[in-house]
């Protein structure tokens, strides 16, 4: 199930110039843009790639995970090629994700973009899916280049990719965005689409049971970090980069129990809670110190499949609790954590069984709602969460398997957006919510489940 819901989050972009595998040296390809900045942090262990790819061998959503991932890592040529050598190597690179993924039949696949041209006359499709090894072959150009599709649009018409060798490292073209395949890309337009044998089941969607992230400011310093449960296991780290837990103790009972966090007290430092679906019942504790517990629960909305927010809805500098019923597609948000005191708003904001969130999108104080469409990757934000208006900023982040997450990295004093990737246990957090502008830190922490 979801994760805490006054959760914030963000998309790995990643840049510019591509050099391009050829049939035989390095080309650079004649579109190309500045690189925005971006942290760069060590990507998830071997180890972690390994258990990943034990869980699901082949599928696209992993092959799409084991390639973001890779974005926060500096590796080069020789370490995917795996013996010292250093072909162009975009195909490397993609041979060395389906692998790692674990896809098993990699005949055929060699340091040369077209040698997935020959994986298999019934691999080869003219739209895509993520998990793909997409192809630019062209005619009358003496280069050509292969990448991995992360995301798909509902349409077809528009991916994401994450490729080797380009600008001379692992880069996501399009500084992340969506592009349209058929007329550019970082060779030219894709010519083909290349599906890895047991790649052809399509992932669930990102609703279900096994989403262990928090987002939270432990510490009080205006900046919100990763936590994850893990069990009935809360381990929360004060800072946005890979590295150990700060702050652990156990907590409720795990199972199908969703973490969530919120200042409840006006502290200045957010504390844990869990919301139990099978009663509805919300859990929050007073304080994230180990050695003290004092915990206040009560019942609000009608459990089963709603799902938990958390948002300051009224600027009192206190976070309140709030669900959203997947069904219709509507938010209710109390007005207290008081179990004697109950008042509530609801509106209907989108379209049923898209993924909610909540933040202070415009730093007015008081937290307003979103929600995050997976089957084409878009956040939309609303204004606030008063019923009679509605004014929505959206743009695309993530993929369709990442999970949406909320906080104010930077402290700017307003929320930004991220996306966790649970699979490679890897956050990635944008920098802002205006389209078009997007700067990405990405990290892992925590083991892939």
């Amino acid at each position: 199930m979801l994760a805490e819901l006054h959760t914030r989050t963000r998309r790995l972009a990643a840049a510019a110039l591509v050099s391009v595998c050829t049939a035989g040296a390095l080309a650079v390809a004649p579109q190309s843009m500045a690189a925005p900045q971006q942290a760069r942090t060590a990507a998830p262990s071997a180890a972690q790639a390994a258990s990943a790819a034990a869980a699901a061998p082949g599928s696209g959503a992993r092959i799409a995970e084991v390639a973001l991932a890779e974005l926060a890592n500096p590796h080069g040529c020789t370490y995917y090629s795996g013996n010292g050598s250093c072909p162009p190597w975009c195909a490397v690179f993609a041979k060395w994700v389906w692998s790692t993924a674990g896809v098993a039949d990699l005949n055929h696949l060699d340091p040369w973009a077209d040698s997935f041209l020959n994986y298999g006359s019934d691999r080869l499709f003219s739209t895509p899916q993520v998990g793909d090894a997409a192809v630019y072959d062209n005619p009358g150009r003496d280069s050509d280049h292969v990448n991995i599709v992360v995301a798909v649009s509902a349409d077809g018409s528009k991916i994401k990719t994450v490729g080797g060798n380009e600008s001379g490292r692992v880069e996501s073209y399009n500084n992340g965005q969506f592009f349209d395949w058929r007329r550019q890309g970082p060779a030219g337009p894709a010519s083909k689409f290349v599906r890895a044998r047991g790649a052809d089941t399509t992932p669930p969607q990102p609703f279900g049971a096994g989403v262990r992230e928090v987002m939270g400011d432990w510490d009080g310093d205006g900046v919100d970090t990763p936590g994850i449960y893990r069990g009935n296991h809360f381990a929360l780290r004060n800072s946005n980069n890979a590295g150990f837990s700060d702050i652990d103790f156990a907590y409720g009972n795990g199972g199908d129990w969703i973490p969530i966090a919120g200042d409840w007290d006006g502290d200045g430092k957010d504390e844990v809670g869990v919301y139990m679906p099978d009663s509805g019942t919300f859990a929050l504790r007073s304080t994230t110190n180990p050695a003290q517990e004092i915990t206040t629960s009560f019942r609000y909305g009608n459990g089963a499949d709603w799902l938990p927010l958390v948002g300051d809805w009224d600027g009192d500098g206190k976070d309140e609790v709030g669900v959203y019923m997947p069904d219709s597609g509507t938010f209710a948000l109390r007005s207290t954590t008081n179990p004697a005191q109950e008042i509530t708003t609801s509106f209907r904001y989108g379209n049923p069984n898209w993924v909610p969130t909540a933040g202070d999108w415009d730093g007015d104080g008081k937290d307003e709602v979103g929600a995050y469409v997976p089957q084409s990757s878009t956040f939309v934000l609303r204004s606030n969460t008063n019923p009679a208006q509605e004014n929505t900023t959206s743009f695309m982040y993530g993929n369709p398997y990442s999970f949406p997450l909320a906080g104010d990295w930077n402290h700017d004093g307003k929320d930004e957006v991220g996306v966790f990737f649970k699979e490679s246990a890897v956050f990635a957090l944008r920098s802002n919510t205006v389209p078009g502008q997007e700067i990405t830190n990405a990290f892992p922490y925590g083991n892939p489940r």
